[in-house]
């Protein structure tokens, strides 16, 4: 096994609206770092930069999502800020990041 700071995983992030089917696919691929106690170090969950901060850690980009034009939803500072302003985006990230690291998704 080789040992790497910070290591990189894909994960499905499923995303539910309020009043949404729960059948409905609303579901994109996040990128994310498995982040170590230094990369945590000084991050106090509970505010919401905070949060921000952490979320910048460990979600680091996107496969499989389109604007309101159907064109590709770019991974840029601006595109990150309002995907994640969306609070069920943002919940359904915390969400997976925690259940991937939990290791909820391999039946543990």
């Amino acid at each position: 096994m080789k040992i790497v700071k910070n290591r990189p995983f894909k994960a499905t992030v499923k995303v539910v609206y309020p009043g949404d089917d729960a059948t409905a696919d609303s579901s994109f691929i996040g990128h994310f770092l498995t982040l170590n106690r230094e990369a945590l170090q000084g991050i106090v969950l509970g505010t919401t930069e905070a949060e921000d901060e952490y979320m910048a850690k460990m979600f680091t980009g996107w496969e499989g999502l389109v604007d309101s034009d159907d064109a590709p939803f770019d991974i840029n500072p601006e595109n990150r800020e309002a995907l994640l302003g969306d609070m069920a985006v943002r919940r359904a990230v915390m969400a997976t990041y925690r259940e991937e690291m939990a290791g909820l998704r391999r039946g543990n």
